[in-house]
């Protein structure tokens, strides 16, 4: 697969992470613990465990292989 769309997923990854912790960050200096608008550790973990689970499908699977 092309290594543009892999520099599109890890872009993306580091976006996603990213802003999962600046919002983590942000209702622990506001005091935000509950409502629509909290993240919590877990939430954090379960998108930041996902994003790089992604990334390991990405170096596992043959399909993005990218040495022809």
């Amino acid at each position: 697969m092309d290594k543009f769309l892999i520099r599109v997923i890890d872009a993306l990854m580091w976006f996603s992470i990213g802003m999962t912790l600046m919002a983590r960050f942000y209702c622990a200096k506001y005091n935000i613990t509950s409502g629509a608008d909290y993240i919590g550790w877990d939430t954090a973990l379960i998108v930041i465990g996902g994003v790089i689970g992604m990334r390991l499908v990405v170096m596992i699977d043959p399909t993005f292989n990218t040495d022809k």
